[in-house]
Protein backbone atom coordinates (compact mmCIF):
# COMPACT_ATOMS: atom_id res chain seq x y z
CA UNK A 1 0.00 0.00 0.00
CA UNK A 2 1.07 3.58 0.28
CA UNK A 3 1.65 6.27 -2.27
CA UNK A 4 2.19 5.12 -5.89
CA UNK A 5 5.57 6.16 -7.23
CA UNK A 6 6.70 6.34 -10.84
CA UNK A 7 9.78 4.32 -11.74
CA UNK A 8 11.69 5.96 -14.58
CA UNK A 9 14.23 4.07 -16.64
CA UNK A 10 16.47 5.88 -19.07
CA UNK A 11 18.84 4.64 -21.73
CA UNK A 12 20.81 6.36 -24.45
CA UNK A 13 20.02 5.65 -28.10
CA UNK A 14 22.98 4.20 -30.04
CA UNK A 15 22.98 7.25 -32.35
CA UNK A 16 23.19 9.54 -29.31
CA UNK A 17 26.27 7.64 -28.14
CA UNK A 18 27.77 7.81 -31.65
CA UNK A 19 27.20 11.59 -31.86
CA UNK A 20 28.52 12.13 -28.34
CA UNK A 21 31.66 10.17 -29.20
CA UNK A 22 32.29 12.36 -32.25
CA UNK A 23 31.68 15.54 -30.24
CA UNK A 24 33.92 14.30 -27.44
CA UNK A 25 36.75 13.67 -29.90
CA UNK A 26 36.47 17.18 -31.32
CA UNK A 27 36.25 18.73 -27.85
CA UNK A 28 39.39 16.87 -26.78
CA UNK A 29 41.19 18.17 -29.89
CA UNK A 30 40.17 21.75 -29.04
CA UNK A 31 41.20 21.39 -25.41
CA UNK A 32 44.61 19.96 -26.35
CA UNK A 33 45.11 22.69 -28.97
CA UNK A 34 44.45 25.31 -26.29
CA UNK A 35 47.01 23.82 -23.92
CA UNK A 36 45.13 21.25 -21.83
CA UNK A 37 47.45 18.66 -20.30
CA UNK A 38 44.83 16.41 -18.72
CA UNK A 39 41.26 15.73 -19.86
CA UNK A 40 38.71 13.81 -17.79
CA UNK A 41 35.63 12.05 -19.10
CA UNK A 42 33.03 9.44 -18.25
CA UNK A 43 31.95 6.37 -20.21
CA UNK A 44 29.73 7.36 -23.12
CA UNK A 45 27.24 4.63 -22.27
CA UNK A 46 26.65 6.02 -18.77
CA UNK A 47 23.83 8.37 -17.87
CA UNK A 48 25.31 11.86 -17.81
CA UNK A 49 24.12 13.49 -14.58
CA UNK A 50 26.58 16.34 -15.12
CA UNK A 51 25.09 17.19 -18.52
CA UNK A 52 23.00 20.25 -17.90
CA UNK A 53 21.21 22.98 -19.76
CA UNK A 54 21.02 25.95 -17.46
CA UNK A 55 17.73 27.80 -17.72
CA UNK A 56 15.52 30.30 -16.04
CA UNK A 57 17.93 33.04 -15.06
CA UNK A 58 15.99 35.83 -16.83
CA UNK A 59 12.28 35.73 -16.05
CA UNK A 60 10.03 36.85 -18.91
CA UNK A 61 6.97 38.97 -18.14
CA UNK A 62 5.13 42.23 -18.64
CA UNK A 63 5.95 43.68 -15.21
CA UNK A 64 9.52 45.02 -14.81
CA UNK A 65 9.19 44.62 -11.03
CA UNK A 66 8.86 40.85 -11.34
CA UNK A 67 10.67 40.06 -14.61
CA UNK A 68 13.88 40.87 -16.47
CA UNK A 69 12.61 40.81 -20.05
CA UNK A 70 9.27 41.67 -21.63
CA UNK A 71 7.22 39.04 -23.53
CA UNK A 72 9.23 39.72 -26.70
CA UNK A 73 12.63 39.14 -25.06
CA UNK A 74 13.60 42.82 -24.70
CA UNK A 75 15.27 43.71 -21.39
CA UNK A 76 13.04 46.05 -19.39
CA UNK A 77 14.38 49.61 -19.45
CA UNK A 78 16.69 49.03 -22.42
CA UNK A 79 15.40 49.70 -25.93
CA UNK A 80 18.21 47.91 -27.74
CA UNK A 81 18.99 44.90 -25.54
CA UNK A 82 17.30 41.57 -26.29
CA UNK A 83 17.77 38.07 -24.91
CA UNK A 84 17.06 35.01 -27.05
CA UNK A 85 18.51 31.96 -25.31
CA UNK A 86 17.83 29.32 -22.69
CA UNK A 87 17.77 31.85 -19.88
CA UNK A 88 14.21 32.76 -20.94
CA UNK A 89 13.10 29.14 -20.53
CA UNK A 90 11.73 29.01 -16.96
CA UNK A 91 12.87 25.47 -16.19
CA UNK A 92 13.83 22.30 -18.00
CA UNK A 93 11.93 19.06 -18.05
CA UNK A 94 13.50 15.65 -18.24
CA UNK A 95 15.58 15.97 -21.38
CA UNK A 96 17.31 18.29 -23.82
CA UNK A 97 15.36 21.57 -24.23
CA UNK A 98 17.16 22.66 -27.42
CA UNK A 99 14.05 22.69 -29.66
CA UNK A 100 12.12 24.75 -27.12
CA UNK A 101 15.03 27.19 -26.92
CA UNK A 102 15.21 27.39 -30.73
CA UNK A 103 11.46 28.08 -30.88
CA UNK A 104 11.75 30.84 -28.27
CA UNK A 105 14.70 32.39 -30.13
CA UNK A 106 12.74 32.30 -33.40
CA UNK A 107 9.73 33.92 -31.72
CA UNK A 108 11.85 36.67 -30.13
CA UNK A 109 13.73 37.23 -33.41
CA UNK A 110 10.44 37.83 -35.20
CA UNK A 111 9.43 40.27 -32.49
CA UNK A 112 12.74 42.08 -32.87
CA UNK A 113 12.26 42.30 -36.62
CA UNK A 114 8.66 43.45 -36.18
CA UNK A 115 7.17 40.48 -37.98
CA UNK A 116 4.77 37.93 -36.61
CA UNK A 117 4.70 35.89 -39.82
CA UNK A 118 7.45 33.51 -40.90
CA UNK A 119 9.82 34.62 -43.65
CA UNK A 120 9.20 33.25 -47.14
CA UNK A 121 12.72 31.83 -47.20
CA UNK A 122 15.70 31.61 -44.94
CA UNK A 123 18.95 32.16 -46.82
Amino acid sequence: MGQPVAHIHQSLHPETIKAASAHRGRAEEWLKASGAHEIWGSPLTAFWPAGQHQAGTLRMGADPRTSVVDPSGRVHGHDNLWVMDGSLHPTNGGFNPVLTIYAMALYCSRQLLGSSSPPESVD
